[in-house]
């Protein structure tokens, strides 16, 4: 909250980073934010990243890696059959930054569509309401 533009506080605020060369601290250092979110809602929409694009994560949870693996691949060629649209992106299975967490092994798939399309939820809901080890997350605030 230090150093806000016509703020009463001075300050200084110190960052821990892996990436120090992120062009995010030249705009903070700056003061340069419209040029940041200019920069970032570009990349964003190249890679179609929300808010051009919906994110939809599956997640795949049990005490057995076998079992993980296994549900998994088959609601990923599921997926691929089922919802086969141009503006659809299908990312394969894929481990979170831990592959167990809270006891459970997890495998995530995600899903890059086109927002607010009811058929399309609707036609992920039919795929996945009899596996009782998936879930599934509309918008998630993390895709790991």
């Amino acid at each position: 909250r230090l150093n806000r533009p016509h703020g009463i506080q001075n300050g200084e605020i110190i960052i821990q980073t892996f990436n120090p060369t992120n062009p995010l601290f030249r705009y903070l250092a700056d003061w340069r934010w419209e040029k940041f979110i200019g920069e970032e809602l570009n990349h964003r929409q190249i890679l179609g990243y929300p808010p051009y694009r919906q994110f939809i994560r599956f997640i795949v949870k049990s005490l057995s890696l076998a079992m993980v693996e296994k549900t998994a691949e088959k609601l990923y060629n599921q997926l691929q059959e089922k919802i086969s649209r141009k503006d659809i992106e299908i990312m394969p299975p894929y481990w979170g930054i831990a592959k167990k967490r809270r006891g459970c092994f997890q495998k995530s798939i995600l899903v890059k569509a086109p927002h607010s399309d009811p058929s399309l939820l609707r036609k992920l809901w039919l795929i996945i309401y009899r596996m009782n080890n998936v879930a599934i997350d509309i918008n998630p605030e993390n895709i790991f």
